[in-house]
């Protein structure tokens, strides 16, 4: 089968009929009759998965290759699954779940394709590919007498900063073909590769590496000294995926970048599908730098959203700093005060509530049904230093019930408990039943890991080996397994240390069919009761041990509003957001104020104040209805106000 042939409008009206899809917009149609590589530059809200599913329906009604499949790349499993239930809602287009078809993440691609394959030919044991794991045992070796020179280096170079000596130390990775010793955390700065200290650090790494411990971007490394090696792997990679999408490109860093760029080229259709101006995840900070996004000879844009109405779209348009687009809203959405809320350090503890009250006063109950309310910072926690001289500074200034700690999604749980806590929020917050499973597996798989045990055939455990051992052991300790993982999904509260160490009971006991032994010390650390509570709650809130829930009360009503970081609400549909001024490196939103003003344009913006104005437009536009923004009130110049007011944001003086 060509990967390259032409769809017909009758085609495009029929599969969207069945899929009960809206493609009546000159936009959506061009990208779904497009068959050549191209860059979908889709705006927030845009309905870009349910258009990459109809794209799937399409090729699946014309593919007849038994041995040649479609590939779809994703950076989460959550977008993965949302692709794939997608697909699984019509029987015609399940086949695309099955081989030859691929749909994953990026990671899980090049691990399956590239990195294992060629690890376990040059019988390269792996027991771990985890980066938690690898910066544990990393962290172990670390003050060894023969990491000396390396030590009082980096000490050197951080000023004496031990947290991030450890940040750089976890983050050691290989990076290009050449396996180039680098940090996944910052720069280490040692470019000459025969000085003592980048021969420590190389020392560190593959100490680490023959305990068959990798990190998740070391794959990446042996993926490129495969094709290094190999420069046949490309050509083959191709002839078996003749289409080829990537799901949120902007989110893709300089190592898949440059992977998928080799991967994908001359004889696929590639096609990328993101947002360049909601590139907030890129890795600046690394040594690597960030990728080269949107670089296809052909880009087709999505302008209108599907989430937001059309003043929201108006004021999120200036601040499409990377690629400028002019958003379009729908125009079914009604009119609504989106307010900008000013305050001074006596006040900003008023912002939340006040917030609160407006969603109550104007968001319908039906409209509060489309997604949560939320207030997002791009700053969640204070870091050493004199921060009140950067007022406001990060969330926990706005609400003292804010815990940092279990801010983010994005970061894996540190304990057994954690896994367990994030269950909870998966399923509590009707999220998905499957994600909450697969966080407990997450955790129990981890715990067996660190603890060191394999299956008898000296292999890791999956899911589905320790099922089989579970059941061979007595069909009644998987039952009572099932149970636990039901137990463990209930309720929103945290455990007391007592409670914790029954269900832990409970557990082990289930697990000691695997012969686990007296237990290492890692395993016992991952096993350990943590605090997950609140330790301050402000009079009329509560917040929940999961979810970082301000429970706001007054004469309106009562709204739960969560309050987390703006990359955790990265990709999220909310019914109202409201945007808070934080400090890194600068006032994000002090040093938009001229952009939002209409005074100056974003591309006149720094390199900082562009990464920040990223962050707002991803705030800016999570919202289906309501949308608003705290700044302190110091930080608006004269006439400021005014002008926004004629801009159409209501102003709020909480002063």
């Amino acid at each position: 089968m060509s990967p390259a042939f032409q769809f017909t409008e009758a085609e495009v009206d029929s599969v969207a009929q069945r899929l009960g899809i809206n493609v009546s917009d000159a936009e959506r149609r061009k990208v779904l009759l497009h068959t050549e590589t191209c860059d979908v530059q889709a705006g927030p809200g845009s309905g870009k998965t349910t258009l990459l599913a109809t794209k799937l329906a399409m090729l699946a009604e014309r593919w007849t290759a038994p041995d040649k499949g479609i590939c779809v790349l994703s950076h989460t499993n959550i977008a993965r699954a949302e692709v794939e239930k997608w697909l699984a809602k019509f029987a015609s287009l399940q086949r695309l779940l099955d081989y030859p078809h691929f749909i994953g993440t990026i990671q899980t691609f090049v691990d399956q394709f590239l990195a294992l394959p060629y690890l376990r030919h040059q019988n390269i044991e792996v027991t771990a590919v985890d980066n938690d794991r690898f910066a544990a045992v990393a962290l172990k070796h670390f003050p060894k007498p023969a990491f000396a020179k390396l030590k009082a280096y980096l000490r050197n170079r951080s000023q004496n900063n031990p947290d991030r000596v450890a940040e750089l130390i976890k983050g050691l990775r290989y990076s290009g073909p050449n396996l180039a010793i680098t940090s996944a955390d910052g720069n280490l700065g040692l470019a000459n590769t025969t000085s003592p200290s980048y021969m420590q650090a190389k020392l560190l790494k593959d100490t680490v590496s023959r305990q068959g411990i990798f990190r998740y971007d070391d794959m990446f490394a042996y993926a490129e000294v495969a094709l290094h090696q190999r420069n046949y792997l490309p050509t083959l990679i191709r002839q078996r995926f003749p289409w080829v999408f990537v799901d949120e490109v902007q989110d893709t860093n300089s190592d898949q970048d440059r992977l998928l760029r080799t991967l994908f080229g001359e004889g696929c259709v590639y096609v990328r599908l993101g947002d360049e101006n909601q590139a907030i995840f890129a890795d600046q900070d690394s040594e690597d730098g960030t990728p080269s996004l949107f670089n296809a000879k052909t880009v087709l844009p999505i302008s209108s959203s599907l989430r937001f109405g059309t003043q929201i779209a108006t004021f999120a348009s200036p601040l499409t700093v990377a690629r400028p687009q002019s958003l379009a809203g729908r125009t079914d959405r009604l009119p609504k005060p989106h307010s900008i809320f000013l305050f001074d350090r006596d006040s900003i503890g008023d912002v939340v509530p006040k917030f609160g009250d407006l969603v109550l006063r104007e968001c319908t109950p039906e409209e509060l049904k489309s997604g949560k309310v939320k207030v997002v910072g791009l700053r969640k926690a204070k870091s050493a230093g004199l921060v009140r001289d950067h007022f406001p500074y990060c969330l926990r200034d706005y609400w003292d019930g804010f815990i940092p700690d279990i801010a983010s999604l994005s970061s894996r749980p540190k304990s057994l408990l954690g896994y367990v806590m994030e269950a909870r929020r998966f399923a509590g917050g009707n999220l998905s039943a499957k994600l909450a499973f697969d966080s407990l597996m997450q955790g129990i798989l981890g715990l067996l890991h660190r603890q060191g045990t394999l299956t008898p055939d000296d292999k890791r455990w999956s899911r589905t080996s320790l099922y089989r051992a579970l059941q061979d052991a007595s069909p009644d300790t998987l039952l009572k397994f099932q149970d636990l993982l039901r137990q463990f999904c209930l309720g929103t509260s945290s455990f007391t240390e007592a409670e914790w160490k029954e269900f832990l009971i409970v557990l082990l006991d289930c697990l000691k069919c695997l012969n686990l032994g007296a237990g290492t010390q890692e395993a016992k650390d991952f096993l350990a009761h943590e605090n997950l509570r609140s330790t301050s709650t402000a009079v009329g809130t509560r917040a929940t041990a999961v979810s970082n829930t301000f429970t706001h009360q007054s004469l309106l009503g009562t709204i739960e509003i969560e309050v987390g970081t703006i990359h955790s609400a990265k990709g999220e549909t909310h019914a109202a957001t409201l945007v808070v001024e934080t400090f890194s490196r600068t006032h994000d939103l002090q040093k938009l104020l001229p952009v939002l003003t209409g005074q100056i344009n974003a591309s006149t913006l720094s390199g900082t104040e562009k990464n920040h104005c990223k962050c707002i437009f991803v705030g800016m536009t999570r919202p289906a209805h309501l949308l608003g923004l705290a700044m302190c009130a110091d930080h608006l110049r004269n006439g400021d106000a005014e002008t926004l007011r004629k801009r159409g944001w209501n102003i709020v003086d909480l002063r």
